[in-house]
């Protein structure tokens, strides 16, 4: 039995085949494992042969191509400048034309409210609905805010004001959700480390 405890001790240290070493679940939660190699063995083989030991092709497939989730963050980072553009634009506008102390009013309506709703609104969102759809859902509100201020009334800005202070906190936590699986995907779809990979997301 002892001699047989010693064949399974050895097999789970990976010396069978002269390379020692262990696994351990990977940090991005998509159940990927990765080899750690132990320093008294030789030189460690290619990333990319280890990479195809520990992904079925199955999962790379599911995953995707990298140029897939290049284009992705390309579109998500198009999708913002234009948003942003248009709102910078309107929340300068708002506070030197109209109304006395209707544009500040506003803004600070806009501001508290996603103060308050930043801890709950945005997470629960993006939980129940995913990134896409919640993305979706933050930029109608801040169109609202932005077509409200074409009449520039107390009856129409107050309530979008409000209104886009819980959309701003659906619409950054799905940006940051959605561009860290993108880079994720990404790293795992070329076999690179994921926290150098999504440097390049953010």
């Amino acid at each position: 039995s002892s001699s047989f405890s010693m064949m399974d001790m050895n097999d789970d240290l990976g010396e069978g085949d002269g390379r020692r070493k262990r696994r351990r679940p990977s940090s991005d939660g998509v159940g990927v494992g990765v080899a750690i190699n132990d320093p008294r063995d030789g030189p460690e083989e290619s990333s990319a042969s280890d990479h195809d030991l520990l992904l079925p092709p199955s999962a790379l497939q599911e995953i995707g191509s990298s140029r897939i989730h290049l284009l992705r963050l390309i579109h998500m980072a198009v999708s913002m400048l234009m948003l942003f553009s248009a709102f910078s634009s309107v929340q300068n506008l708002s506070t030197s034309i109209g109304p006395e102390n209707v544009g500040f009013m506003a803004l600070t309506l806009l501001y508290s409210a996603f103060t308050a709703t930043s801890l709950f609104a945005g997470p629960i969102c993006v939980s129940f609905l995913g990134p896409k759809i919640s993305f979706l859902i933050g930029n109608l509100c801040y169109s609202a805010f932005i077509v409200a201020n074409r009449w520039r009334l107390p009856e129409t800005i107050y309530p979008t004001a409000i209104l886009l202070g819980i959309g701003a906190s659906v619409i950054w936590t799905a940006e940051g959700t959605y561009l860290t699986r993108a880079g994720s995907h990404y790293a795992l779809s070329r076999g690179e480390s994921i926290t150098s990979t999504l440097g390049l997301f953010n």
